[in-house]
């Protein structure tokens, strides 16, 4: 850490400060590139700003450098010209080999939506060629990590958009307000499928009932994750409950003991979707169902933009709901007991099945 922070600091010290510029205007651009963040769910927040630069100036082209599992999500979205596959996995000089190849490209505007100061971060904004480069205000911890402050950085010609006490999707929108595009009134959330999207989940819910209720079980984190404890518990309460519906389960790791106890216990009612990398498939199934309940806020968005009715179990962190919680659909929320940051752990299963009856008999009104 004290190596980069040297590095950083010399690095910016004898480059040439880039000239700073009240606004930028879209007008007769050809072409920009973007640089969100690396996580599925951000990938869906950002794609009001994307059909918001479309609508205003649609022969734009606007090109995405961002990792293959999270940017796979807008494969299908049209207003995304390429997608520049970053792995975040390899190793720092292999990445920066990648964004090189990239010199290759003349961009008009380049946008970086990270808000944290590092080293990489740092060159990889210096190495790709672009006439101006947007960035955000840098959050004041990873400031004082390195010990500079955003306006000190000189690889950007303009800073603009703060995320405190700010959705997402509005702190993504930010990033224009030192431009010309008119951001939306409303924030729509969106999400495009192909026919190959569709094959596999079509296969699976061929053989359901049309009354689905989804539990998505895996978290980003283990502390974001539902208990197998929890689960036994839930499932039961669903099943009594709700007697017209199945209940599909989704899941990112194998837990064969659980499993197996499910399909020996419920063989009729409870449905593990197979295991894939997909997440249009899993996208496409969620939108088929009549409730989803998940701790995951990547599913939170996908439902939000599909429109999919919603029970989302969030942490105590105040924070972590205002960033992040859902917009454009039905949904109830409840929140785990732990204290611990970003931990769902300890939520109430009682009231998770209330919530879920209630949302339930809001379509037999």
């Amino acid at each position: 850490m004290k190596i980069n922070k040297m590095l950083l600091k010399l690095i910016n010290y004898f480059i040439k400060k880039r000239k700073k510029i009240n606004k930028f205007n879209f007008h007769g651009r050809e072409r920009i590139l973007l640089l969100p963040y690396n996580k599925i769910g951000d990938m869906i927040l950002f794609t009001p700003l994307l059909k918001s630069i479309k609508k205003q100036y649609p022969k734009i082209r606007i090109e995405i450098l961002a990792g293959k599992v999270s940017s796979s999500i807008l494969i299908n979205n049209p207003n995304v010209y390429k997608i520049h596959y970053l792995n975040e996995n390899l190793s720092l000089i292999s990445k920066l080999f990648k964004i090189i190849q990239l010199r290759k490209n003349r961009f008009d505007l380049l946008i970086d939506f990270s808000r944290k100061i590092s080293l990489y971060q740092y060159l990889k904004i210096l190495l790709i060629k672009s006439k101006i480069k947007i960035g955000p205000h840098k959050l004041n911890y990873y400031e004082k990590i390195f010990n500079i402050k955003s306006s000190q950085l000189k690889n950007y010609n303009i800073l603009s958009g703060n995320r405190k006490n700010k959705h997402f999707s509005k702190y993504f929108l930010s990033l224009l307000d030192k431009t010309n595009i008119k951001k939306p009134t409303s924030i729509k959330l969106e999400l495009y499928f192909n026919e190959k999207n569709k094959s596999k989940p079509k296969k699976f819910l061929s053989k359901l009932k049309q009354k689905l209720i989804g539990i998505n079980i895996d978290g980003r984190t283990v502390q974001r994750t539902l208990k197998n404890e929890d689960i036994k518990e839930i499932l039961p309460k669903l099943i009594n409950n709700n007697t017209d519906y199945q209940i599909v389960i989704i899941y990112k790791k194998i837990r064969k003991k659980l499993f197996s106890e499910i399909k020996s216990k419920y063989p009729n009612k409870v449905f593990l979707y197979p295991k894939t990398n997909s997440i249009h498939e899993i996208a496409y199934l969620i939108k088929n169902l009549s409730l989803i309940i998940t701790p995951d806020t990547s599913i939170v968005h996908i439902a939000s933009a599909l429109k999919t009715k919603l029970l989302a179990i969030y942490s105590l962190n105040e924070g972590n709901y205002i960033r992040f919680h859902p917009i454009n659909t039905t949904y109830k929320i409840i929140k785990g007991k732990n204290k611990k940051m970003n931990s769902i752990q300890n939520f109430d299963t009682k009231e998770l099945i209330l919530k879920t009856n209630i949302l339930l008999k809001e379509d037999e009104i």
